[in-house]
């Protein structure tokens, strides 16, 4: 079975939130204001985008082990190149800086992507790395995930992973003073399991559903309502964002991000457009805190206007995560899957 065509509404989701948690960073980072939801649930609709997007691509596939293989095989080669190239810049950054080298066990067990089995808040050694860290061992319980969601119970496992969540969440917030405080036990699976899952119910619900047949400016609204809803929520601090009534009705603010996100029916330029921020999503998301260091250093007194220097680093993210994704990513990944196809073809001839 061929993977569902690529939703542009996804891309567009996934963008703007790479957008808003670049631009979260920078505020925080240059004494602007703290939009702690913003930097949160941001990254939690990444994983449900992720969810759906990998149920879409693989519903009828991963069921042998050469299958379950090559679906490993892509998703490293999805994230590892430019994971990697990141290590490797901040690296260098960090000796001009004079900063600290990580220990050599991180960093190996960074570019292997598997550091987020020993703990990604931990263990990662890029900023923002924890989430891929998770991600990765979403990816690792994807084929164990996929026949339940194939089945009835995909809906009561959605809620399971709901319930599961928010009562690790709570046990592990709930005495601390601050999500920094407990970031360690905080940024582990459990903590953002029902995102995935339910992206995967999300991806199912879209394999069989029909979708707006043409382009409406009001499907746009609903995305919209609810990125201002997690912008504008008003918590004293990230943990208050995480527990109680509070976190349980943001989790759900973000799943339907992703949903309404998901019905919009583009074309034209909108259609360019999401792709264009799908595409540097990650880019943006990895790339935008090695070019923060840099800027600050150069900038001179503009780190002393949050706004215009979150503009600033954002103007120049957009442009660096497009050339990577165009240069290298995509050329590097089109090269290992066709060294890994010659591969499998030489292997096959040669039994």
């Amino acid at each position: 079975m061929s993977p569902v065509s690529r939703i542009a509404g996804l891309d567009l989701t996934r963008g703007l939130c790479a957008i808003l948690v670049c631009i979260y960073h920078m505020l925080a980072w240059t004494g602007g204001p703290r939009l702690y939801t913003v930097g949160t649930y941001c990254v939690y609709v990444f994983f449900v985008v992720s969810g759906a997007s990998l149920y879409l691509g693989y519903a009828g596939r991963c069921a042998t082990g050469a299958e379950i293989r090559h679906f490993y095989a892509r998703r490293y080669m999805r994230l590892a190149p430019l994971y990697i190239a990141v290590i490797v810049l901040g690296l260098l950054i960090g000796a001009v800086f004079s900063a600290p080298r990580p220990e050599v066990w991180k960093i190996l067990a960074n570019a292997s992507l598997l550091f987020g089995l020993a703990g990604a808040g931990s263990t990662s050694i890029v900023t923002g790395g924890w989430s891929i860290g998770i991600e990765v061992i979403f990816y690792l319980l994807f084929p164990l995930l996929l026949p339940l969601m194939r089945t009835r119970f995909a809906l009561p496992a959605a809620l399971a992973a709901l319930a599961v969540q928010h009562l690790y969440v709570n046990h592990v917030l709930g005495p601390a003073a601050s999500l920094n405080q407990a970031h360690s036990a905080y940024t582990q699976p459990p903590s953002f399991i029902f995102y995935f899952v339910a992206g995967m119910l999300l991806g199912k619900l879209l394999s069989g559903a029909a979708r707006p047949a043409a382009f409406k400016p009001f499907y746009w609204l609903p995305m919209l309502a609810g990125l201002a809803a997690i912008a504008l929520w008003n918590a004293p601090d990230a943990r208050a964002a995480l527990i109680g009534p509070a976190g349980l009705l943001l989790s759900l603010i973000a799943l339907a991000v992703a949903a309404s996100g998901a019905l919009i029916r583009l074309q034209g330029m909108a259609l360019k457009l999401a792709v264009f921020l799908g595409n540097t999503s990650y880019g943006v998301y990895l790339l935008h805190p090695l070019i923060y260091r840099i800027c600050r250093r150069l900038s001179g007194g503009l780190a002393d206007h949050p706004w215009g220097f979150a503009a600033l680093v954002l103007a120049l993210s957009l442009p660096c995560a497009y050339y990577m994704d165009r240069k290298f990513e995509a050329p590097l990944r089109a090269w290992l899957g066709r060294t890994a196809f010659k591969q499998r073809l030489g292997g096959g001839q040669a039994a």
